[in-house]
């Protein structure tokens, strides 16, 4: 039977909840949790998304022209690098970045949203190896818009390596 002031396990399970005991860590990290009177609710914090060069794709002319080589992208001929982006829904996000070679600073990158009409909007743009803390829409919305990442068209010698994107999520 379950015990109403305990968190407690049955068979290596979880399995019920009505009030936590704070010294109790069976089954949970208390950091991750807060508790007020008999309601438990997960913490809001930061969290991190990161796509490696080779998570994007290239739009155009043909992939052929671009080398995945240590997981970067990094192309031959002038080619438009996108990536999706998949975070949680109702995620918050705080920051993006897009890190590259030097030879690659001078270009910008954009997170963009993007509905099922194919209309977008800039939710962050800065040139690549700067970060962008001024999100536009940066509450995530998974049921109306999808999200990816583009750079302005690179050339031979403007890799990236490495995209990252920051977010808080704020559980109910």
């Amino acid at each position: 039977m379950p015990n109403d002031n305990k968190i407690f396990q049955s068979d290596n399970l979880l399995i019920g909840r009505t009030q936590i005991d704070t010294t109790t860590t069976i089954g949970y990290n208390p950091e991750d949790f807060e508790v007020e009177g008999n309601v438990m609710s997960l913490k809001s914090k930061t969290s991190y998304l990161s796509l490696v060069g080779a998570d994007f794709t290239s739009t155009q002319p043909d992939v052929d022209d671009v080398s995945y080589t240590n997981a970067t992208f990094n192309p031959s001929s002038a080619e438009t690098p996108w990536a999706g982006v998949h975070l949680p829904h109702g995620a918050v996000v705080i920051s993006a970045i897009v890190y590259g070679t030097g030879e690659a600073e001078d270009k910008t990158w954009a997170l963009k949203r993007v509905d099922s009409n194919f209309n977008s909007n800039t939710m962050a743009l800065a040139n690549i190896n700067t970060a962008d803390t001024s999100i536009s829409n940066a509450t995530i919305d998974n049921s109306s818009y999808g999200y990816y990442l583009h750079t302005e068209p690179l050339g031979d010698g403007e890799i990236i390596w490495l995209a990252v994107i920051a977010y808080t999520t704020d559980y109910d």
